[in-house]
């Protein structure tokens, strides 16, 4: 009988613990929200590279803001307001926002082209041209790899 307590109580512990953590995590709802949302840094980021946009609107998906602008622009931030992602489509990304070293890279071999899309990931950054190139950086500004999408 002993033993029968000190498991159900193992077990009890247990579920209760993993009913908590579910309920932790479940505080951020994926869908809409308002751009009031976001972090700050994600405000302030857009503020400062698209000060001429307006929001058309967030959303929260898989624990990452998303957000549209206006303009067709997509940005990608991480729930700290962190950007992970600039996709302007067929415009031009901002150079405030492209690393300087990777800018210089892509003005002397590429003059006739621009940047479209830029985007963090966990060995550096890829870059996508108008005319269908990517590149892909590491985070230092050295160029790894050319493919096309």
């Amino acid at each position: 009988m002993k033993k029968f307590l000190v498991l159900f109580l193992g077990f009890l512990t247990l579920t209760l613990g993993a009913c908590k953590k579910n309920n932790d995590s479940s505080q951020i709802q994926n869908g809409p929200t308002s751009y009031d949302n976001l972090p700050s840094q994600a405000q302030q980021f857009i503020s400062q590279h698209f000060p001429t946009a307006s929001i058309a609107s967030v959303v929260i998906d898989e624990g990452r803001y998303e957000v549209w602008l206006n303009n067709g622009t997509e940005i990608e931030f991480t729930m700290q307001g962190e950007w992970k992602e600039v996709d302007c489509h067929m415009t031009q990304v901002p150079n405030s926002i492209i690393p300087a070293k990777i800018l210089e890279y892509v003005t002397a071999h590429y003059p006739n082209n621009f940047i479209v899309k830029i985007e963090k990931d966990y060995d550096g950054y890829d870059i996508e041209l108008n005319n269908g190139l990517d590149l892909d950086f590491d985070y230092n500004g050295n160029l790894q790899e050319v493919s096309f999408k």
